[in-house]
């Protein structure tokens, strides 16, 4: 085990990168084809960024992904993600979107770290992108509590019971997610921790926001959004959005899109996670010799 892991090393970390890169593909992919975006429906873009958005979205999504993912210039590549990444809640004003936000913070830990590892930099770099990665789940822990927290009154027992159950899970889930993202900041069994989380989170991704399912090409393209028909039966994705919009606002190729963009969200969340297992905790953690197969004194 210990060979094949030497021996696929590369060949995972080169997945972990391309994983990590997945949301700033597909954003660079839609806007060549369909600009400006699936955030742009969310929230007003800024004046004058209107007009260098799809542009400079275009081309530092694209060849910063493909140089991250060759390492050709690694350090400038992940720092020009990292801060579109960062930039673009701004553009469009989605700063109240928590899990936008915080799943945009864990792509830049991701990038920090893959930064980390092959440009010399600060330990300190490490330590924050490590406490980046977790960002979405302490969001998604957050939820759970506050869910778990709203039991309605009734005088059923089977009502009681059903709702006793709901909070016992929600509340078990909390615990999960706090514990794991305490362990991935700490430092401490991080490596182990991320690489469970990471196939969970991309088992949720597929779950949560299959978009493929949605869609299919259409026999006659007149009448057709894009050539393509969505199905009726395409839920509204579990994600904020800005008052006064109502999911009734949205179309269903417009529904579609959000589910595009937060299944590879999620997909470059678990890029950053795989980074993390991969890659280590850094110098500054807990446990910063971890390993995830265990060795023997001559290894």
């Amino acid at each position: 085990m210990k060979h094949v892991a030497r021996a696929w090393a590369p060949r995972l970390a080169l997945l972990s990168r391309a994983l990590l890169c997945a949301t700033f593909l597909d954003d660079a992919l839609r806007l060549a084809l369909q600009p400006p975006g699936p955030m742009a429906m969310l929230g007003p873009v800024p004046l004058g960024a209107a007009a260098f958005q799809p542009f400079v979205g275009l081309v530092v999504e694209l060849f910063g992904s493909l140089c991250l993912i060759a390492l050709f210039r690694p350090g400038r590549a992940s720092l020009a993600l990292a801060a579109w990444s960062l930039l673009q809640p701004f553009l469009f004003g989605q700063l109240s979107n928590a899990l936008l936000v915080s799943s945009s913070l864990s792509v830049v830990g991701g990038l920090l770290l893959v930064r980390a590892s092959h440009v010399p930099t600060s330990p300190y770099a490490q330590l924050l992108g490590r406490l980046l990665i977790p960002a979405p789940y302490v969001c998604f822990a957050g939820w759970l509590l506050a869910s778990s927290l709203e039991l309605s009154e009734t005088t059923s027992l089977p009502s009681y019971l059903a709702d006793l159950s709901i909070f016992l899970v929600s509340f078990l889930a909390f615990l999960a997610l706090l514990l794991g993202s305490a362990l991935v900041a700490l430092g401490l069994r991080s490596r182990k921790v991320a690489l469970a989380a990471a196939l969970a989170n991309l088992a949720y991704a597929f779950h949560a926001h299959p978009f493929f399912l949605y869609a299919s090409r259409c026999p006659d393209p007149v009448g057709c959004s894009r050539g393509w028909e969505y199905s009726d039966a395409m839920p509204f994705p579990a994600v904020s959005i800005p008052f006064p919009l109502t999911p009734a606002d949205f179309t269903l190729a417009e529904i579609y899109d959000l589910h595009r963009c937060y299944f590879f969200l999620a997909v470059s969340c678990t890029g950053a996670l795989l980074v993390l297992a991969q890659a280590g905790p850094g110098e500054i953690a807990a446990q910063k010799d971890e390993a995830i197969l265990p060795t023997r004194a001559q290894d």
